[in-house]
C-alpha cells in the first residue's frame, strides 16, 4: 500500500476522532505535550483555542494535581482509570468543580517504551448530582428514592459499558499502524459497533461483531444498507446518508429513537442509539464511503425516562405534602445556617400572629420566645446547625399581634443540597397551646385531689392498723383476717395516691429524688413480703448473686419494684411462679421480674411506658388500673440514669427489667 494511501487512512482516523463526541486527548511526551485533542475534549476543558503542541501545565494549570500522576504513568507504562473524579475547570477565572470518568492508556513501541498516552474523558456531573440528590429524602420519599437508586444503578451500569466501549475503541485506534490490514483488524476488534459502507449504495464492505450484534441474523457483507435494513428505507436517515456521502457532511446523533426490528423481517420496536456517520475519503480526497459507528443505549434512555417520571411523582408528592401541612395548620420554616435568613409559610405567620409589612426575621422570631425557654431553644438550634443534626423542642412565646402566650412544638433538621452542596436548616412548628393547657388543668386537678385524699387516708390507715393490732387476739378469726386485708387495701390506695402525686410533681418539675446507699437485695425481700400479703397463692422466687449496694432513692425504687410485682400478680394465673433476679453487671445492677401470665402484644410494648396507657386486650379488661405505674416507673429510672424495659410473648408471660448504677 502506498505512503499516500497510508497517510490518507491516518488522516481519516484523525478526522473521525476530531469529530467524535467522545472527548479524546493524546500526550506525546513525558512533559505532557498535547499531540492531538478533539473538540469534545476542548469543550470539557472550556478551551476555545487549539492547544496542540502545548504542555498541559501551560494551558491548563488548574489540573496541577494530575501532572505528577501522568508523568508517573509515562515512566511505568501503566494504565489508569478514574471514576467520578472531581476536577476544577476554569470558567472565566472561576474554578468550577466537575466530575469525570477518565481513562489513561499508554501507547508503547516494540521495545515497550511509552511513546504516547491516550486520555479519554466523560463528564458525569448529571449522574453524580443525581446520586447525591437521591440520598436526602424523608419517609414518604424513601420508596421513590429507592426505586430511583435502582434505576440509576442500571443507568450507571449502562454508562460504564459505554465508557468501556469507547475507551477500548480509542485504545484500538491509538495502536493504528500505517497499513490497511492493521486498520481493518482494529475495526474488526473494536468493542463499539463499526461498519464501513462503500459506494453510493452504501455497500457493507467490513463490519465488526459488535455491529453485527445490533442487527442479529442479517447478512450484511456485500449488501446495501437499505437492503439489509429495509425498515429504515424512507426515513430521514436516507437524507442523512446522502449528505454524508455526496456532500462530505458528518452527522452525529445522541440517544436517537429508531424503529428497528430485532431480526430481519420482524416487527419493529423502539430502540435508541448513539450514531456517528463520517465520510470515508479515498486516496484522491474524494468521499468513497461512510464509516458508521453505532452504540445501542436503549436501556440507558429508558432508565432516564424512569428517573424523569419519578421526579415528576416526587414533585407531586411535595405539592401534596404542602397541601397537607396547610390543612393540618402546620407552620413550615427554613433557616440559612450562616446568615440566619428565615423563610416560612403563611400558616407559621398566622401561628406567630405576625402581620408586619416586611418578612419576619430569625431574630424577631427568637425575640418572642419567653426567657425561661430562649437560651435552651437557641442552644439546640445551634447544636443542630453545627453538628448537622435534629432537634425537637417544646417552648412558650408571645404572639406578635396580641401578645398572647402560646405553647409551640418545633422540630427541625439540617440537610445538604445534593446539587449545590449548601446546608439548609428546615422544620415545622405546631401550636399545641390547647393540649398543654388541658394537660396542665388535668395535672393540677389530679394533684389537688390526690393531696386532699392523702390526709383522710393517712388517718384511716392509722385507725385500721390500731384496730388490726387489737383484733389480733380476737376469738373471731374472720375479724383479724378482715383487718389484715383492710390494711393491705389502704396501703394499696396510698400507693395509688402517691403515684398521682408523683406524676403531678413530675409534670411540674418538683419530683424530688433523694439518693442514699442501701442494699437492693433487702429492698427486694421487703417488697416481695409485702406483695405476698395481697395473694399468698403465688410462688415468688428471689435469686440474688451478691449483696449489691446502690446509691438511689429507696422509696422511689421500691415503688418501681412494687409496681412490677403487682403487675406480675394481676396478669398471671393463680398459683404460678414469679421469678425475681438481681444480677450485678459491671457498674450497674439489673433487676428482672418474670411471670407466666397473658403476655403483651408487640404493638402495645412500644406504648407501655406512656402516661395513662392501658393495654386494650380482652384478657386485661378485667384488671383495674389507671396506666400510671409503668409511666412513673420509667421516669424514676430515667432520673436515676438507668434503663427500663420489657420482653414479652403473648400467652407465654413477660419479663420486666430495670438497671441502675451501683454505689
Amino acid at each position: 500500500m502506498s505512503s499516500a494511501s497510508t497517510d490518507t487512512s491516518v488522516s481519516n482516523l484523525l478526522h473521525i476522532l476530531r469529530h467524535s463526541q467522545d472527548a479524546t486527548l493524546l500526550y506525546t511526551s513525558e512533559e505532557l505535550h498535547v499531540g492531538f485533542i478533539n473538540d469534545a475534549m476542548l469543550r470539557i476543558l472550556n478551551k476555545s483555542e487549539i492547544v496542540e503542541g502545548q504542555r498541559l501545565e501551560d494551558f491548563a494549570p488548574e489540573f496541577g494535581p494530575y501532572f505528577a500522576i501522568l508523568k508517573t504513568l509515562w515512566k511505568t507504562g501503566d494504565k489508569l482509570i478514574l471514576k467520578e473524579s472531581p476536577a476544577d475547570i476554569d470558567f472565566d477565572g472561576n474554578l468550577v468543580t466537575n466530575y469525570f470518568d477518565i481513562e489513561y492508556y499508554p501507547v508503547k513501541d516494540d521495545s515497550g517504551r511509552t511513546t504516547a498516552i491516550i486520555c479519554t474523558a466523560r463528564n458525569v456531573n448529571e449522574r453524580v448530582f443525581a446520586e447525591q440528590a437521591l440520598t436526602k429524602k424523608e419517609e414518604k420519599e424513601l420508596e421513590l428514592i429507592k426505586a430511583l437508586e435502582n434505576t440509576n444503578n442500571a443507568l450507571v451500569d449502562m454508562q460504564n459499558r459505554l465508557r468501556k466501549i469507547n475507551s477500548e475503541l480509542q485504545n484500538k485506534l491509538d495502536q493504528l499502524s500505517r497499513n490497511e490490514q492493521f486498520l481493518n483488524r482494529v475495526i474488526m476488534e473494536a468493542p463499539a459497533g463499526l461498519a464501513l459502507m462503500r459506494g453510493p449504495s452504501y455497500i457493507y464492505t467490513i463490519h465488526n461483531a459488535t455491529y453485527q450484534a445490533i442487527l442479529p441474523g442479517r447478512n450484511l457483507t456485500g449488501r446495501g444498507f437499505f437492503d439489509a435494513v429495509a425498515e429504515l428505507k424512507g426515513t430521514p436517515l436516507e437524507e442523512v446518508l446522502h449528505d454524508v456521502y455526496h456532500k462530505g457532511i458528518p452527522h452525529s446523533f445522541s440517544e436517537s429513537l429508531v424503529a428497528l426490528a430485532d431480526y430481519e423481517g420482524g416487527p419493529t420496536v423502539d430502540r435508541y442509539f448513539t450514531f456517528n456517520y463520517l465520510p470515508w475519503v479515498d486516496d484522491n480526497g474524494k468521499v468513497d464511503g461512510i464509516l458508521n459507528m453505532a452504540v445501542e443505549v436503549t436501556e440507558a434512555v429508558k432508565a432516564k425516562q424512569v428517573i424523569s417520571n419519578l421526579n415528576d411523582a416526587l414533585q407531586t408528592a411535595n405539592k401534596q405534602l404542602e397541601t397537607a401541612t396547610t390543612a393540618a395548620r402546620i407552620g413550615t420554616w427554613q433557616i440559612e445556617p450562616l446568615s440566619k435568613e428565615l423563610k416560612y409559610n403563611e400558616v407559621l405567620a398566622k401561628i406567630f400572629g405576625y402581620e408586619g409589612p416586611e418578612p419576619m426575621t430569625y431574630e424577631q422570631a427568637i425575640g418572642q420566645v419567653l426567657p425561661d425557654y430562649k437560651d435552651k431553644l437557641v442552644k439546640q438550634i445551634n447544636i443542630a446547625i453545627d453538628n448537622g443534626g435534629y432537634y425537637n423542642e417544646l417552648y412558650q412565646q408571645k404572639r406578635f399581634n396580641d401578645g398572647k402566650v402560646i405553647w409551640l412544638r418545633s422540630t427541625g433538621q439540617v440537610s445538604k443540597d445534593a446539587l449545590s452542596g449548601e446546608l439548609s436548616f428546615s422544620g415545622v412548628v405546631q401550636d399545641v397551646t390547647l393540649q398543654q393547657e388541658e394537660e396542665q388543668r388535668k395535672n393540677s386537678f389530679i394533684g389537688m385531689v390526690s393531696h386532699e385524699l392523702k390526709t383522710p387516708l393517712t388517718s384511716l390507715n392509722s385507725i385500721v392498723q390500731v384496730a388490726a393490732m387489737k383484733l389480733k387476739k380476737s376469738e373471731d378469726p374472720w375479724l383479724a383476717g378482715a383487718m389484715d386485708k383492710a390494711t393491705s387495701q389502704t396501703k394499696k390506695m396510698a400507693r395509688l395516691i402517691d403515684g398521682f402525686l408523683n406524676i403531678s410533681r413530675l409534670e411540674s418539675g418538683q419530683l424530688q429524688i433523694v439518693k442514699q446507699p442501701f442494699i437492693i437485695g433487702d429492698l427486694l425481700r421487703e417488697s416481695i413480703e409485702e406483695a405476698k400479703l395481697t395473694d399468698l397463692t403465688y410462688n415468688i422466687q428471689l435469686n440474688i448473686s451478691d449483696k449489691v449496694v446502690v446509691q438511689a432513692d429507696k422509696d422511689k425504687i421500691g415503688s418501681v419494684i412494687t409496681n412490677f410485682l403487682g403487675n406480675a400478680i394481676k396478669y398471671s394465673p393463680k398459683g404460678t411462679a414469679i421469678i425475681v433476679n438481681c444480677i450485678l453487671q459491671q457498674d450497674e445492677v439489673l433487676v428482672t421480674i418474670e411471670d407466666n401470665g397473658i403476655g403483651i402484644r408487640s404493638e402495645d410494648i412500644e406504648k407501655l411506658f406512656d402516661r395513662y396507657y392501658r393495654v386494650q386486650d380482652t384478657a386485661a379488661k378485667t384488671v383495674s388500673g389507671f396506666g400510671i405505674g409503668l409511666y412513673l416507673s420509667a421516669e424514676i429510672i430515667k432520673h436515676h440514669g438507668g434503663k427500663i424495659g420489657v420482653e414479652s410473648v403473648p400467652g407465654l408471660g413477660s419479663k420486666f427489667y430495670f438497671a441502675i448504677p451501683v454505689a
